[in-house]
């Protein structure tokens, strides 16, 4: 079966709770369980950097429907492909907030040494993502309250 492959950033317009995070990362676990899709979703600074991996149509399907959400404005593509593997295969949506994001790793990748710099750089962005879901103790865990 083929797959994809999709990174985007975007900008909240306000800060999100850990009680809308929850809210988001239960009704995207329910969802992309029923349409194959897996991937993680990073939070910190007011902006979403999210990957969603599985069917490519499920995957369009999904970011059209994120294009629609008035949770995110200056959604940018990163990155669009198609993938022979997933990079989150055993998780519904895994989550990375403030506490799993350490400035080491974004320093590391982003060209801006923050979490803002990833909006402009695809490839450091999926070097990023691709570094720290290893590194989360599971990924269908929900964000601390």
């Amino acid at each position: 079966m083929p797959l994809a492959r999709l990174v985007y950033a975007s900008l909240t317009p306000a800060p999100v709770s850990s009680r809308d995070l929850m809210e988001i990362l239960e009704v995207a676990r329910f969802r992309n369980r029923k349409d194959g899709i897996t991937g993680l979703l990073c939070y910190a600074d007011r902006r979403f950097l999210q990957v969603l991996e599985g069917p490519p149509e499920a995957v369009c399907e999904t970011f059209y429907r994120l294009l629609r959400d008035s949770r995110h404005c200056e959604i940018r593509l990163l990155d669009f492909r198609h993938t022979a593997n997933r990079l989150f295969d055993d998780w519904t949506m895994g989550f990375a907030g403030v506490a799993e994001i350490t400035n080491d790793i974004v320093a590391k990748h982003s060209p801006s040494g923050d979490f803002v710099g990833f909006a402009s750089a695809p490839d450091a962005a999926l070097a990023f993502v691709t570094e720290l879901g290893p590194l989360l103790s599971s990924g269908d865990l929900a964000p601390a309250a």
